[in-house]
């Protein structure tokens, strides 16, 4: 008996220790949640955010592996219809400033053309954050079909414009009404529901889209444009003979309507909405939210003192309260009530993401800036090749034909092999290891491209007189040998599944770094970043490529070497970043 006395009393003492623990903790929590600073919440332990996105994925309707990859479907679907709005652009941008503006010409076309195609990455730049929030707060699937909406209205609003600025406007609203990319990368992640391979693969195929864009965009685009005068004696054009006259570039766009009429289709039946629906504000509270907001911004700054010395006074008092109604209760109430007030602690809603949130996080911050340095070497990449291939000093002084051969030719390879060898080398190294590895290597692939000038012989001998006579009209031959075609749409496949295994990589990895319910807001933060770098790479390609091949600084092959050699060591510059850093 007495034994059985000591047992007992030995339980009570272990039962008033848990429950003297267990007031400590919710106390704890208790002062944490009042001190807790932008930067605590914006980097969370790695088991804490692992915590998050089970907890997370488990608010979701589970999917079957068919269903996913009907979403993935869809989600490539909508991404090929936005690189369509992107690219196809490009082959007539000079034509339409032509069209449309009285006295400009071939030769003082290209400053019209640039702003064109420049003037959608400035109207996303500038509402990618916006767009980030809307898919945080009213759903992915709401940015989604909205984008696809707009975009087809605006792309006959393009298409019909009577003036160059009005174009201008046209094409900027239709990157501002557009936050379809970065929403659909924060749904690739979502689908998988913590399956890191079918992520990788998802995101793969939804990148690859723009290998199918850039392969058959520009000729399409490039056949419907202008077609009274590029089809004069077609029975189809001389029946819309007026309409297409007054309007020569509606038919890119009418091919742009159609395509994102389908996406919104197969948006709408296959992508389900992964915003867990407790966490899901209803859309007719948008425009009230927006007037808020806005009314929030302008009285914040004349407000932010005085309030922040109210919230330190309040948040003290809460805390010490806190305190003590938690003490006293451990010492006072069950087990079961405390259980619950400890829920209830936990259960605290998590802030709105920011982007302060979003900066301070050590992990994102990395590869953000990243991510960012590397769109900026291969937009440069991308609009400095060509001025290489047209360039008579240096250059291979092709023909638009036999550069359009060269980027279908290296197109098609890649979008035929990047899926398989980037889920291979993914499954071998794992997806930090590739987004070093796709850099890294990249950068070096770059360095062969001018050697191709050795392979052509014509160019070489055309290239050689220009540069003996010191004249900038050399002859152009407009002939491509054999060993320079392959030569080059190889390079420039393996540079671009390279450089596809970068991006694809860092975005899944970007997107593991924050808790879901900030998914959104990352990645049109990292769409604003991405838009910037990618409108500032043309201007600086342009001006290295002028300084180098046609100021006479250097001579012009030595010069088309400099250009291809300083872009390289910025890409081999970000790979070495990533492996320091990541």
């Amino acid at each position: 008996h007495k034994t059985h006395n000591t047992d007992r009393e030995g339980r009570h003492q272990q039962t008033r220790h848990d429950l003297t623990t267990m007031s400590k903790t919710i106390t704890l929590g208790t002062a944490m949640l009042s001190d807790t600073t932008d930067e605590d919440i914006a980097s969370p332990s790695l088991r804490d955010l692992n915590d998050k996105h089970v907890e997370y994925h488990d608010q979701i309707p589970t999917l079957t592996e068919s269903q996913y990859w009907l979403g993935i479907c869809a989600l490539c679907t909508a991404a090929a219809s936005q690189s369509w709005l992107i690219i196809s652009v490009f082959p007539y941008s000079g034509f339409m400033a032509i069209e449309l503006i009285d006295g400009v010409n071939e030769e003082n076309a290209g400053s019209y053309a640039g702003m064109l195609a420049s003037a959608f990455m400035a109207g996303r730049a500038m509402s990618s954050v916006a767009w980030g929030k809307i898919a945080d707060s009213y759903g992915r699937r709401f940015v989604l079909i909205i984008s696809l909406t707009a975009s087809c209205f605006l792309s006959v609003l393009f298409g019909t414009a009577s003036s160059f600025p009005l174009a201008v406007f046209w094409r900027f609203m239709m990157g501002l009404c557009n936050g379809l990319f970065g929403t659909s990368k924060t749904c690739v992640s979502e689908l998988a529901q913590g399956n890191g391979g079918l992520e990788t693969k998802g995101m793969s195929l939804m990148m690859g889209m723009w290998a199918w864009s850039f392969l058959f965009s520009p000729a399409l685009s490039g056949v419907l444009s202008e077609p009274v005068k590029a089809y004069p004696d077609s029975a189809i054009v001389q029946q819309f003979h007026g309409f297409l006259s007054e309007y020569p570039f509606i038919l890119p766009n009418l091919v742009s309507v159609i395509m994102c009429i389908f996406a919104l289709f197969v948006v709408s039946s296959f992508v389900p909405e992964t915003l867990p629906p407790q966490r899901k504000r209803s859309p007719k509270y948008i425009v009230g939210d927006i007037v808020r907001s806005l009314c929030e911004f302008f009285t914040s700054h004349l407000t932010s003192s005085k309030r922040h010395n109210k919230e330190e006074t309040d948040g003290l008092m809460k805390t010490e309260n806190g305190a003590s109604i938690a003490y006293g209760t451990a010492q006072t109430e069950s087990n079961q009530e405390l259980e619950s007030a400890k829920a209830t602690c936990t259960a605290a809603d998590i802030p709105k993401a920011t982007i302060a949130q979003i900066w301070c996080n050590t992990d994102t911050r990395t590869h953000l800036i990243v991510y960012w340095l590397f769109s900026f070497v291969v937009v440069a990449v991308d609009e400095g090749f060509p001025l290489f291939c047209i360039s008579q000093h240096g250059g291979l002084g092709l023909s638009e034909v036999n550069i359009g051969k060269i980027l279908s030719t290296s197109g098609f390879i890649f979008a035929v092999c990047q899926y398989s060898v980037y889920n291979k080398v993914v499954d071998c190294v794992g997806l930090t290891r590739s987004v070093q590895i796709g850099s890294i290597v990249a950068g070096p692939l770059l360095m062969l491209i001018p050697l191709s000038v050795l392979l052509n012989s014509s160019t070489d001998i055309s290239g050689d007189q220009d540069a003996t006579n010191g004249s900038g009209s050399g002859s152009r031959d407009n002939e491509l040998s054999w060993s320079t075609y392959l030569f080059l749409s190889i390079v420039l496949a393996l540079y671009r599944i390279f450089s596809l295994m970068f991006f694809s990589s860092i975005t899944v990895l970007t997107n593991r770094t924050v808790s879901p319910e900030q998914r959104g807001t990352m990645n049109g933060f990292s769409m604003l970043g991405g838009s910037l770098t990618k409108g500032l790479a043309p201007t600086f390609v342009g001006l290295l490529v002028s300084f180098c091949i046609s100021s006479g600084v250097f001579a012009p092959r030595v010069g088309a070497f400099m250009v291809f050699a300083i872009l390289s060591c910025m890409g081999c510059g970000v790979g070495y970043t990533a492996y320091k850093t990541m």
